[in-house]
């Protein structure tokens, strides 16, 4: 079974020189997530070490997002890459600091990127309901892991996730 939820909230994806750049749009979700994560493990597959997340049209991030965000930054540090998040608003900088992710992935609103830089929409593609689940838990598995106060808020449901994956 597919899940066919269409995320109404894009993702926008370039390339300049050696940098590969998104951009959320609307809210970056478990709706959407997938899109960013098969992309990044795409480009670091491929030897690519800089991800930029460019945060300037995003109105909120939920925590699949945000242990998406660390699994990436994670694997990028692997291969001696970077992942930086730029222009990031000050609402979704308090959602992050809920699950002790600022404190691990970079952030400046230093860097600007071109204006006339060319972004392609992402297409939506489906996910099965099994690998939506893994994503899932691999996200929030890793915000534990990142952060262990964060057991209390998803010490239940990953459990909950858990056995959903070992019923499947």
């Amino acid at each position: 079974m597919t899940a066919d939820k269409i995320s109404e909230d894009p993702i926008y994806f370039s390339c300049l020189d050696e940098v590969n750049i998104f951009k959320i749009d609307g809210r970056g979700s478990m709706n959407n997530v997938h899109l960013f994560v098969s992309m990044c493990d795409e480009i670091i597959k491929f030897g690519k070490k800089r991800i930029v997340v460019d945060f300037g049209n995003c109105i909120g991030l939920d925590s699949t997002f945000m242990g998406s965000l660390v699994e990436i930054d994670d694997k990028l540090h692997a291969i001696d890459g970077e992942l930086i998040l730029i222009q990031v608003s000050d609402k979704v900088k308090v959602v992050l600091n809920l699950l002790g992710v600022l404190e691990i992935v970079k952030i400046t609103n230093d860097l600007k990127l071109p204006d006339n830089l060319k972004f392609e929409k992402i297409n939506n593609f489906q996910i099965t309901d099994m690998e939506r689940i893994k994503l899932i838990h691999s996200a929030h598995k890793k915000l534990v892991e990142s952060n262990p106060e964060n057991i209390v808020q998803f010490g239940d449901f990953l459990t909950a996730l858990e056995s959903e994956l070992n019923d499947m």
